[in-house]
């Protein structure tokens, strides 16, 4: 699934709030709600981020990772079961990957300092132990924490400015050699994103004196060269199902602004920019079945985001389709008292 998350800069410390799920049949047309999750709750922030992790193989198995709990749905998000994180914290945010290989094993991340900020459950998140972050000096930036889709075992984070990856699932760890602009430990690596349909192709962003860089290798991470990031600090995706491919949203520089949506078909080389109606979305989502449906917070556009329609919620919302579940959208909704 082609997704990826944001923290929302403008959060407002509130009280009394539950975060609310919904799902939709028409690929985010329309949209349902499927209530809250059980005994969640947060004395913090009035938005929150609310990943959700969709079973590969099977559409009405989800998990939502939220206070130091692990939420598992096996029937569409109608009933839950929870497990306890192995930690003394209770992070709100908590980030989960499945291994695409083998949708028991999953890892998750909270961003904690270490030890204790990376899990990792083979039988389907009922037990979770903490994962070896030996060779990690410090905290893993939260969503960071991606899978190689063709290597299910090479694991790949950002922690402390620099980059790092696991070949054993987690069982040990050592720092990827990256070429200038990055400078190690300076706190400006973002993340990687795999494509999806090209062995060995990957991209790495980050922000340097300059502004935004995006790099890519086409041999697993062996060699990197620079490619073009004509936009500023936002959320950079993977098309599912098209190599090449990939969206970027650039936030407004002003408040009430509009931002910009970025595409492009040839891994980075060339850029199309479009108009995004909003200032801000904190997730792209492309529909693996139509990937020219793509949903970015309140947004929708089912021609590559060349122009976009409001959907019926009106604010941003983090969405994701499910692999194997034609027109099938789940996503975290506003936290509501």
């Amino acid at each position: 699934v082609a997704s990826c998350l944001r923290r929302n800069p403008n959060l407002r410390s509130l009280a009394g709030r539950t975060p609310q799920l919904l799902f939709s049949t028409d690929a985010g047309f329309t949209w349902q709600p499927l209530g809250n999750l059980p005994n969640a709750y947060t004395p913090y922030q009035e938005s929150q981020i609310l990943p959700i992790a969709v079973d590969p193989t099977n559409a009405a198995v989800f998990y939502v990772g939220f206070n130091g709990m692990v939420y598992k749905t096996t029937d569409s998000g109608r009933h839950f079961s929870s497990a306890v994180l192995p930690q003394q914290n209770s992070p709100q945010e908590i980030s989960i990957v499945i291994d695409p290989s083998n949708p028991s094993t999953l890892y998750a991340n909270t961003g904690e300092g270490l030890p204790g900020a990376l899990f990792k459950s083979t039988d389907g998140g009922a037990t979770w132990t903490t994962a070896m972050t030996i060779g990690i000096p410090a905290s893993v930036t939260i969503e960071s924490l991606v899978i190689d889709p063709f290597h299910p075992k090479s694991l790949w984070v950002v922690a402390g400015g620099d980059a790092y990856m696991s070949t054993d699932g987690a069982n040990s760890w050592s720092q990827v050699s990256l070429p200038l602009p990055v400078v190690n430990g300076a706190f400006g690596l973002i993340e990687f994103v795999f494509d999806s349909v090209t062995p060995g192709t990957l991209y790495v962003t980050g922000n340097d004196v300059s502004g935004l860089y995006l790099l890519k290798s086409t041999d697993g991470g062996g060699k990197w060269v620079q490619v073009s990031a004509p936009f500023l600090l936002g959320v950079l995706v993977a098309d599912p199902v098209r190599a090449g491919y990939l969206y970027a949203l650039s936030p407004s520089q002003g408040p009430g602004g509009s931002g910009l949506f970025f595409r492009t078909a040839d891994g980075g080389a060339t850029w199309q920019s479009f108009p995004f109606p909003a200032s801000y979305a904190s997730v792209i989502a492309v529909d693996p079945g139509n990937p020219n449906i793509i949903i970015a917070g309140s947004y929708r556009t089912n021609n590559g985001g060349e122009t976009w329609s409001p959907t019926m919620v009106s604010r941003d919302i983090q969405a994701t389709f499910a692999p194997t579940g034609k027109d099938l959208v789940y996503a975290s909704g506003p936290i509501t008292s």
